[in-house]
C-alpha cells in the first residue's frame, strides 16, 4: 500500500465573508491534493450571516477556530500555528483556487529544498475580470514591488523559521513574509496556468479598520527597507538599474524609493562615474544660490531656483541638443534631474519654459560661472 501523503493545510482567514465564504471553501476542498485540511480562522466576525455560515460547516476536512479581531495576519499566524499540514496554501475567504493547485505546487517543494514558495499565474474576478499581469519573478523587482500574491504554497517549517507574518505591518505584510524567504536563499517557482483567481470587490470590506493614511503607508514601506536592510544593501546596484531602466510602474515610486532608502544609505553610490552625478558635486551651487538670488522670480517656489535655472542651461550646453530634447532627456535621466535639484516625480515644464531660461541667464552670467569653476572654488 503506497504511503498516505503528507498533509496538507489549507488557511482562511475570515472577517465578516459571509457573502463569499462558501464559493472559497468548496474551492478548497475541491483539491484534487488527497489529504488535506482547511482550518478557518474567525478573525472576530460580527455578522449574523457569517457566523450562522461557519457553524453549519459540517465537514471533517474543516477546522473552525475563533479569535479576537485583530486583522488578517494574525489570524494566519494563528491558524498556521494551529495547523497539522507539512504544506501551508493561505487562501482568503473571498478568493478562489483551482483543483489542481496544491498537488502541482506540492509536487515541486517535494522535489527541490531550495524551493521556498510556489505560485501560479492569477486573473481577476467579480468587479473586475481579467489577467492579473503580475510580472515575472526576479528578485530586483521584488525589493522595489511585491511580486508573490499571498496565496502562495510553502512548509509550515519554513514559516516557523522567518516567524510568521509581521502583525505590525497593515501594508503589504506578504511582501515582508516572502522577503524573509529570500534572505534565507529560498527562491521562488511560478506555476505556468492560472490557477489563483482574486476576487476584485466593489467595497473594501475585506479590511477592517485599515489605516490607509499616505504616512502609514511609508511607514509600512521605510519598516519593511529596515528589517531587510541587508538584502537590499546587497542588491542597490541591481535595484536602482531596474528602476531606472525598465520603467515599470511601481507603488513605490522613485520619490518615495529615496525617501527610505536614502535615509539608510546613498543608494546612488555605485554609480560616482555618472558624469551627471559627479558635475553635481563640483559645482558651487551654494554660492550661486547666493550670487544670482532674486534673478529667477518666476521661480520662488522652487527649493533650489538658481540651480534649476544655471543647471538646465549647463546640460543643453553639455548635450548640445534643442530646447524640446533637452526637457525629454531631463524627464528619462534621474541623474540629471538629481542635477539641476528635482529629486521628485518627473517634472513638467510649461511652454517656452527653455526660452525664459535663456532670456534670463545672460552671456556674463555663464562667463562668470566658468570663471568660478576654473578658479578652483567649485569645492567651496
Amino acid at each position: 500500500m503506497a504511503a498516505e501523503k503528507p498533509l496538507a493545510s489549507i488557511i482562511m482567514p475570515c472577517w465578516n465573508s459571509g457573502r463569499y465564504i462558501r464559493e472559497s471553501v468548496a474551492s478548497a476542498l475541491a483539491q484534487t491534493y488527497p489529504n488535506i485540511e482547511l482550518v478557518i480562522a474567525d478573525d472576530g466576525s460580527d455578522d449574523e450571516e457569517t457566523q450562522a455560515i461557519l457553524d453549519g460547516l459540517h465537514d471533517s476536512r474543516i477546522r473552525v477556530l475563533h479569535f479576537p479581531h485583530r486583522g488578517a495576519s494574525a489570524a494566519r499566524n494563528a491558524a498556521i500555528a494551529a495547523a497539522e499540514g507539512t504544506y501551508i496554501l493561505p487562501l482568503d475567504s473571498d478568493d478562489l483556487i483551482e483543483p489542481s493547485y496544491l498537488a502541482e505546487a506540492i509536487a515541486i517543494l517535494a522535489q527541490d529544498a531550495d524551493v521556498g514558495m510556489v505560485y501560479a499565474r492569477a486573473d481577476y474576478f467579480d468587479a473586475r475580470q481579467g489577467p492579473w499581469e503580475i510580472p515575472d519573478f526576479n528578485l530586483n523587482g521584488m525589493l522595489l514591488d511585491n511580486r508573490i500574491f499571498v496565496s502562495a504554497v510553502f512548509r509550515k517549517l519554513d514559516f516557523q523559521r522567518v516567524g510568521g507574518y509581521d502583525t505590525t505591518l497593515s501594508f503589504y505584510e506578504d511582501w515582508d513574509f516572502w522577503l524573509s524567504f529570500l534572505e534565507r536563499g529560498l527562491r521562488p517557482v511560478r506555476l505556468d496556468k492560472v490557477y489563483f483567481h482574486y476576487r476584485q470587490r466593489q467595497d473594501d470590506s475585506s479590511t477592517s479598520q485599515q489605516d490607509t493614511s499616505r504616512e502609514n503607508f511609508l511607514q509600512c514601506l521605510d519598516k519593511i527597507v529596515a528589517k531587510h536592510e541587508a538584502l537590499y544593501r546587497s542588491h542597490v546596484r541591481g535595484v536602482v538599474d531596474h528602476l531606472r531602466h525598465e520603467k515599470l510602474h511601481y507603488r513605490m515610486e522613485m520619490r518615495q524609493w529615496q525617501a527610505i532608502a536614502g535615509t539608510r544609505w546613498d543608494w546612488r553610490a555605485y554609480e560616482q562615474e555618472n558624469r551627471w552625478t559627479r558635475m553635481a558635486a563640483q559645482m558651487p551651487w551654494a554660492e550661486l544660490e547666493k550670487r544670482y538670488q532674486g534673478v529667477f522670480p518666476e521661480l520662488t517656489g522652487t527649493e533650489a531656483p538658481v540651480r534649476l535655472a544655471v543647471g538646465m542651461i549647463l546640460l543643453q550646453t553639455q548635450l548640445g541638443c534643442s530646447d524640446e530634447e533637452v526637457l525629454h532627456q531631463l524627464e528619462e535621466n534621474p541623474y540629471m534631474r538629481e542635477f539641476v535639484g528635482l529629486f521628485d516625480d518627473k517634472p513638467h515644464f510649461p511652454p517656452g519654459f527653455m526660452a525664459y531660461l535663456h532670456g534670463k541667464i545672460t552671456a556674463q552670467m555663464l562667463q562668470e560661472i566658468a570663471q568660478l569653476l576654473q578658479g578652483g572654488e567649485a569645492g567651496k
